[in-house]
């Protein structure tokens, strides 16, 4: 026994010397996802950035406790995007509150590049946007996947499930079963672009929340997750409902 597991770490070591250190770059210097590596690791903006939706911040400590719990995940924070830090994480998440009525700074033209390669590269991005407040923060990290939002809706509005529950990837999935997702002062998708519809608002039914599944941004790509209201981050306006979704969100990541 002691000389076949002296093999097989032979064989470990070796695997990990040809295939180099996390987040090292791949052919023609784009950084890849550290996908293969065994432990799902979570990047978020740090509190400077990111504030109260930073998952490292005391605003969401209930929801980094119950990531946690599912995944048992690394979890690291950076203040900007860059294909350094994309490229040692399998998941992505931006809030675009960074308090309760002040944006994030906007991602720039190269943070944008840098997302949309670590999606195509087969990153996991979930996107947390917000109502007409946060619009600068939101065009940000919604335009360059092709989507937009607008509006903002007064108190609370509970989202419906689109088409049948349990092939909706963020009602049904290993997190179990989200009956609506329930939103708080949120906007909407107005535009989807080529994503899907998953979740829609009361009354005239826009989109709450939508995906692009992996595959739909190239052969290699992740999956990409929009919802319409950063508050559903948030443990103090978060619903059991909501926690259920986001966990199904992250457990999409291949």
């Amino acid at each position: 026994m002691k000389f076949a597991l002296s093999l097989v770490l032979t064989a470990l070591s070796a695997c990990a010397q040809i295939a180099g250190p996390p987040g090292a770059p791949e052919a023609g210097g784009q950084n890849a996802p550290s996908s293969s590596r065994g432990t799902l690791t979570i990047g978020s903006f740090n509190p400077a950035r990111g504030g109260i939706e930073s998952l490292k911040a005391s605003d969401v400590a209930g929801l980094h406790a119950a990531i946690k719990k599912t995944f048992h995940p690394r979890f690291s924070y950076a203040g900007k995007l860059t294909a350094k830090f994309l490229g040692a994480v399998n998941v992505v998440a931006i809030g675009v509150a960074s308090a309760v009525s002040t944006e994030i700074k906007p991602l720039s033209s190269k943070e944008q590049s840098a997302l949309v390669a670590f999606a195509k590269h087969g990153g996991t991005v979930i996107i947390f946007a917000d109502n007409s407040d946060f619009q600068s923060a939101d065009d940000s990290v919604l335009a360059p996947f092709g989507l937009a939002s607008s509006g903002k809706l007064d108190g609370d509005q509970t989202a419906t499930w689109v088409g049948n529950v349990s092939q909706n990837p963020l009602a049904s999935g290993p997190a179990g079963t989200a009956q609506q997702l329930d939103t708080y002062y949120p906007g909407f998708l107005s535009s989807l672009g080529s994503a899907q519809d998953l979740a829609d608002l009361p009354g005239s039914g826009e989109p709450a929340a939508a995906y692009l599944p992996a595959g739909a941004l190239g052969s290699r790509s992740g999956p990409v997750v929009f919802f319409a209201d950063s508050s559903l981050m948030l443990d103090g306006t978060r619903t059991k409902d909501d926690q259920i979704a986001i966990l199904n969100a992250i457990a999409l990541t291949p």
